[in-house]
């Protein structure tokens, strides 16, 4: 609901600095004092005339975009993986970044997912006896633990059975006392579909630079998904892959993300990242609006609201299914749950057999493979 999504005001906050503590953009814990004119409540407010009056404020896209204290902190924390994977693989080791630092859309806060691997692959040398490939990823990240200078602690690991994807959980700080955490796995390959880890995100970062309000969005969709801790697909949440798609399409709903755009090679050197350094965070596209864009030219609380309000709803705009002719899944009678595909444009049918009840398609895996793969399946 509306007034259940509320946007934290800038001007209300202390300036931030490289190493302050990120505010909440959660709502207060204690109500603030009334006040001699009570706000008017949200139903009865008005949309704007300007879409600059409707904006999310400058300050606030400012305060959202990482600073250079936390991008510093997460490229010492990278080189730090870096030299344990050379130190417990060999020279020829590599790290490479994925997830939402390749798409550009971090924000200050923001976890880094990080790949090691070497050419014949790290976790080789562990398979076989009786280990499965599961298994041998876990034991690659224990060598590579072992190895770890001692300024990075192992805040968590992730070696159950049931884990898909082990996982190490890294945590650093620096010495101006920014905190950075890492999620580190084995393999620059997805294990089930073959596909390079992070061919997603690049098809997402070129959407990003080329839709204007795709990217403050979503980066304040994943600021909310994250201080409400409902971006953890570990707990049985969204992850925040999950929530950028589920962005991209509510734009593409209304005519603003063109499927064509996963499709073209346009890769320039803004997109040739070095293997020594993190990609830097895409600026937000700075557009003026005209009279007769309106609101279309720049993102407005009110899109936000609609958003939250879409996924809210997200049972009702589903059962508007297409057509037996054109779905493929219903003229067979075997149907997959409802979901969204940003390839298609519309509503789609995940795979017959998905357990989750909702199906939101990996557009790099459906065009590296031509394979379903559900981001939503925690």
């Amino acid at each position: 609901q509306r007034a259940q999504v509320p946007l934290p005001s800038p001007e209300a906050s202390p300036k931030k600095s490289a190493a302050a503590p990120i505010p909440s953009m959660a709502a207060p814990t204690t109500p603030p004092a009334p006040t001699a004119n009570p706000p008017e409540p949200p139903e009865r407010r008005r949309r704007p005339s300007s879409s600059l009056e409707a904006a999310p404020s400058v300050d606030l896209l400012a305060w959202l975009r990482p600073t250079a204290g936390f991008q510093a902190a997460a490229n010492a924390m990278a080189a730090a993986v870096r030299e344990a994977a050379k130190a417990a693989f060999g020279a020829e080791a590599f790290v490479r970044p994925f997830g939402s630092f390749l798409q550009g859309a971090h924000v200050e806060g923001s976890d880094i997912d990080l790949c090691v691997d070497t050419p014949y692959g790290c976790a080789r040398r562990f398979a076989g006896r009786g280990n499965s490939p599961t298994e041998a990823q876990v034991q690659a990240l224990k060598t590579l633990r072992r190895h770890l200078p001692v300024e990075i602690d192992v805040k968590e690991t992730r070696f159950g059975r049931h884990i898909r994807v082990p996982i190490l959980v890294l945590a650093y700080v620096d010495d101006g006392d920014v905190r950075i955490e890492a999620d580190v796995s084995i393999g620059c390959r997805e294990e089930k579909t073959g596909v390079t880890k992070g061919f997603t995100d690049r098809l997402i970062r070129k959407v990003l630079r080329r839709v204007p309000r795709a990217l403050p969005l979503v980066q304040i969709v994943k600021r909310w998904a994250k201080v409400n801790r409902l971006n953890n697909a570990f707990e049985g949440y969204l992850n925040s892959l999950g929530w950028t798609l589920l962005c991209l399409f509510f734009l593409q709903c209304r005519g603003e993300v063109n499927s064509e755009i996963l499709h073209e090679d346009d890769c320039d050197d803004e997109d040739n990242f070095g293997e020594e350094s993190l990609p830097e965070p895409l600026c937000p596209i700075v557009v003026k609006a005209t009279a007769n864009e309106g609101n279309h030219a720049l993102l407005s609380e009110e899109d936000v609201a609609e958003f939250f309000e879409a996924v809210a709803d997200f049972r009702s705009w589903l059962e508007r299914e297409p057509p037996p002719e054109e779905d493929p899944q219903a003229a067979a009678g075997v149907l997959g749950p409802p979901g969204v595909s940003l390839l298609s444009g519309g509503r789609v049918r995940g795979p017959h057999g998905e357990r989750a009840p909702f199906y939101i398609e990996d557009p790099g895996v459906m065009i590296a493979v031509q394979q379903c793969e559900n981001v939503g399946r925690a």
